[in-house]
C-alpha cells in the first residue's frame, strides 16, 4: 500500500524534540518565537502567530477581522470541513460558490455574482498547493471593501509571480503531518487595504493565550490555540 504521507524523522529532528523536553517549556517559548519569525520571512509578511491547528488559525483570522453574526463569507465547498466550520463558529454564514473545473479553486466570476451587502470576507482555498486566482480575487475584494482570508493550509511556500500565498490577505497555514503547530501570517502594514489591523493582531494573541499580551488580564473564554514547542 502506498501511504498518503511519510514523516522524515532523523537525528536532527530527534535532537530538537529532546532539547525542548529537557528545557521543561513545552508551550510557547523561544523556539516557537523563532519559528514564527522564520515563517513570516518565508511568507514575506511582518508577523506570523503560531497556534494549535489550521482550524484555530482560520478561526482566529475571522475573529481578528471582526467577522461575526449577520456577516457572509464567500468560500469554496471543495475543501476540508474546517474552512466552512470556522465561519459558522464565529456566527457568520458561509456562502459556497462553485470552483473552476481546471484549477479546483474558487471561480472569481462566481464569487463576483455571490457578493451581497452582507458579504464581509472572501476565503479562497489554495488547494493541493495550487494558488487560487488572487490576481482577480484581490481587485474584486478591494472594489467591494472586503477582507481576504487565505486558507493556505495545503500551500506552504506556494507563490504567484514570486508573491507567496498568505501575503495577499491574512493567511492561515496548517502543519498537520499530511499537509506538508499551525500558524497565521499577518500581512505587512503600510496602507494595504486587505491587511490585518493592528488591533486584530492583539485579538489573535490574546485569544491564543487567553490573556492580554504582557499582562495576566483574562480576555478570552478559550485558549486552546496555544502552540506547543514540540509541535513547532
Amino acid at each position: 500500500m502506498i501511504p498518503i504521507a511519510r514523516a522524515q524523522i532523523g537525528p536532527e529532528e530527534e535532537a530538537a524534540v529532546l532539547n525542548v523536553m529537557r528545557s521543561g517549556m513545552l508551550a510557547q517559548g523561544a523556539q516557537v518565537a523563532a519559528f514564527e519569525q522564520g515563517f513570516a520571512e518565508v511568507c514575506r509578511v511582518c508577523e506570523a502567530i503560531a497556534v494549535s491547528s489550521g482550524t484555530a488559525a482560520l478561526h482566529l483570522a475571522l475573529l481578528a477581522h471582526e467577522v461575526g453574526p449577520g456577516d457572509e463569507v464567500i468560500t469554496s465547498p471543495f475543501s476540508f470541513a474546517a474552512t466552512g466550520n470556522t465561519i459558522l463558529l464565529v456566527g457568520a454564514t458561509p456562502i459556497f460558490v462553485d470552483i473552476d473545473p481546471d484549477t479546483y479553486n474558487l471561480d472569481p466570476e462566481q464569487v463576483a455574482h455571490a457578493i451581497t451587502p452582507r458579504t464581509k470576507a472572501i476565503m479562497p482555498v489554495h488547494l493541493y498547493g495550487n494558488p487560487a486566482n488572487m490576481g482577480r480575487l484581490v481587485p474584486l475584494a478591494e472594489a467591494h471593501g472586503l477582507v481576504i482570508i487565505e486558507d493556505a493550509c495545503q500551500a506552504h511556500a506556494a507563490a504567484i509571480h514570486g508573491k507567496p500565498v498568505g501575503s495577499f490577505g491574512t493567511g492561515a497555514f496548517s502543519f498537520y503531518p499530511t499537509n506538508c503547530a499551525s500558524l497565521l501570517a499577518m500581512s505587512p502594514s503600510g496602507g494595504e487595504s486587505l491587511t490585518t489591523p493592528r488591533s486584530g493582531k492583539r485579538i489573535v494573541r490574546s485569544a491564543r493565550d487567553g490573556v492580554c499580551p504582557g499582562s495576566y488580564t483574562v480576555t478570552s473564554v478559550f485558549s486552546e490555540s496555544s502552540a506547543a514547542r514540540l509541535s513547532a
